[in-house]
């Protein structure tokens, strides 16, 4: 199994609350770039 390498990647959110704000903490951890967009 090949593993993927995520540092460095960008990921997007749609929406900014609570759930999103976990999901960006626990994205910048892994070394992803994050946007967000709040509807």
């Amino acid at each position: 199994m090949r593993i993927k390498r995520l540092r460095g990647k960008t990921i997007g959110i749609v929406g900014f609350g609570r759930i999103g704000q976990v999901v960006a903490e626990k994205s910048h951890a892994f070394g992803l770039k994050v946007l967000a967009q709040i509807p």
